[in-house]
């Protein structure tokens, strides 16, 4: 099964669910600010995608971190700040991605 992970007041998961219910695909939504990403699966998901590729430089949480924060992020910022994380952030399988894109899913 798919797992979506983000915050639900999010726009992108909101467009990313409704996607997934429309087609039909299964998937368990989880809320990393109810249950936060641990040491080994936010390694992980770095290793897959790439810290460049998982930080979200947009959001308000980036541009709130001072500049030693912003040239430092690590494990322990981003589990402190999980808005940090570009959305959704999606494992189906052995895949990981972040961001929404429909071809993901076929």
């Amino acid at each position: 099964m798919i797992q979506i992970y983000g915050i639900p007041n999010c726009d992108t998961i909101k467009k990313t669910l409704k996607f997934l219910d429309q087609k039909g695909v299964a998937y368990e939504f989880i809320n990393y600010r109810e249950q936060p990403l641990s040491n080994e699966f936010l390694a992980k998901v770095i290793n897959a995608v790439g810290l460049e590729n998982l930080i979200n430089k947009r959001s308000t949480t980036f541009r709130q971190l001072s500049d030693i924060e912003k040239n430092n992020i690590n494990n322990g910022l981003i589990q402190k700040n999980p808005t940090l994380i570009k959305r959704p952030l999606i494992v189906n399988g052995s895949e990981i991605n972040v961001g929404f894109k429909e071809e993901f899913f076929d």
